[in-house]
């Protein structure tokens, strides 16, 4: 059974809100793209699956997430991205790749619908998934339980020797 963590990275900036008192009256939307892909995989997968949102961590840059990655050691982490969150999301996978460095770090979103090949320049994500991710990050878990970390599934980019395959959109 693999285990995932679904990450939904802050709409916020600690440049612009450095405080508890400054966010307090920020209003904060639940991840509901991460929520679908979620429940589909509770669903079509023997999977167990954890969410964590920054958007509710008022303890600062990673002071809430670090616990839940030692006690949870999930296998495969999914973050959004979308452009105007890129940096945070980025931010937030160069964090997971050094506490958790076996994990595979899995983006998708708008962003990656727009940008699937410039994401993967960054290695500290290993896949992209290009459009609708239910079916493709069913895919992509049952591939990497089989022990296929290329897999040819629709959706999903990766790098290959060094180059990114086009996975296309879902």
């Amino acid at each position: 059974m693999k285990k995932i963590l679904f990450i939904s990275p802050p709409d916020w900036d600690h440049l612009r809100y450095p405080n508890k008192t400054a966010m307090a009256g920020m209003v904060v939307f639940p991840p509901i793209g991460v929520q679908y892909i979620s429940s589909y995989l509770k669903a079509h997968c023997d999977v167990e699956v954890g969410l964590y949102d920054f958007n509710f961590d008022r303890e600062g840059e990673y002071g809430g997430i670090d616990p839940i990655l030692r006690s949870f050691q999930p296998d495969v982490v999914g973050i959004p991205a979308f452009t105007y969150t890129f940096y945070n999301t980025w931010r937030v996978a160069q964090h997971i790749r050094r506490t958790l460095p076996s994990a595979a770090i899995v983006v998708g979103g708008r962003h990656i619908d727009l940008y699937p090949h410039e994401t993967l320049t960054h290695d500290c994500f290993d896949y992209a998934i290009a459009g609708e991710g239910e079916e493709p990050m069913r895919a992509l878990i049952a591939a990497l339980e089989a022990g296929d970390t290329t897999p040819d599934i629709p959706g999903v980019w990766y790098r290959r020797d060094g180059r990114v395959v086009d996975g296309g959109r879902a």
